[in-house]
């Protein structure tokens, strides 16, 4: 790319090194800010997986992994119920 400018313009060579050498350094840092925020993702992804997995382990020593057959005891329940005044 900065050969293409200065070919337009007539650039001298320290010209040609600075920009190639500015071109690098923001090729590097867009580079590196790809890879943190990759890694960034990756840690928010594993800390929600934990914490999925967490709270479904609370809600089984709870009492509320067999939610289920709680709905038809209450169902059945009612049901019973549903004849008696």
């Amino acid at each position: 790319m900065c050969q293409e400018l200065d070919a337009g313009f007539g650039w001298d060579e320290q010209w040609l090194d600075d920009c190639v050498a500015s071109f690098a350094i923001l090729n590097t840092i867009a580079i590196w800010t790809g890879l943190v925020m990759m890694a960034a993702q990756w840690v928010v992804l594993i800390n929600v997986w934990s914490w999925i997995r967490t709270l479904g382990r609370r809600a089984q020593n709870l009492g509320c992994g067999d939610a289920e057959a709680h709905v038809k005891e209450k169902q059945e329940l009612d049901d019973s119920n549903e004849y008696q005044v």
